[in-house]
């Protein structure tokens, strides 16, 4: 698969893009993966943490996190603001 970052100065702020062609997430997964503690890996292999602990920092940061994806392309869309 392709892994594509970019970033460029949007709206005054800093927009990230993190894209990849792989499977894509399904949506019952998209509407939970920011969620503390959820995760679909099995018991034991993953704490349900990663993707909450990103948007709590990007929440604090006055910025947004979204993901979208279908089969074959999922995107996370990071904007920070320049100044807070």
């Amino acid at each position: 698969g392709t892994l594509t970052i970019k970033a460029e100065e949007k709206n005054d702020g800093i927009e990230i893009q993190i894209q990849d062609s792989g499977d894509g997430i399904p949506e019952e997964v998209q509407a939970k993966m920011f969620n503390a503690f959820y995760t679909t890996k099995p018991i034991g292999k993953g704490s349900g943490l990663g993707l909450y602990i990103c948007k709590k920092i990007v929440d604090k940061h006055h910025g947004q996190i979204s993901v979208q994806s279908q089969p074959g392309e999922t995107r996370f869309n990071v904007w920070l603001p320049l100044a807070i």
